[in-house]
């Protein structure tokens, strides 16, 4: 359920700011593998009208990461 401030921004077709922070790490075995993670990860971030960071670390290189972020 929207809060009342979001319920009349809403009806106003005004977007309602993201209220939800979503973080999360995903352990791939190779570099390329890891856009499914992202697809879904920007879904999710999308559905839940969240911001959110995805960070991919590559098993083959462990002292390497990339950061993926999701605005809304």
């Amino acid at each position: 359920m929207w809060p009342n401030w979001c319920r009349a921004l809403r009806q106003r077709n005004t977007i309602c700011p993201p209220t939800l922070y979503i973080q999360m790490t995903a352990h791939s075995p190779t570099r390329t593998s890891g856009t499914p993670f992202e697809q879904a990860f920007n879904t999710l971030c999308q559905e839940l009208n969240a911001q959110g960071t995805l960070r991919l670390y590559s098993v083959s290189d462990a002292d390497s990461s990339e950061s993926v972020s999701a605005v809304r």
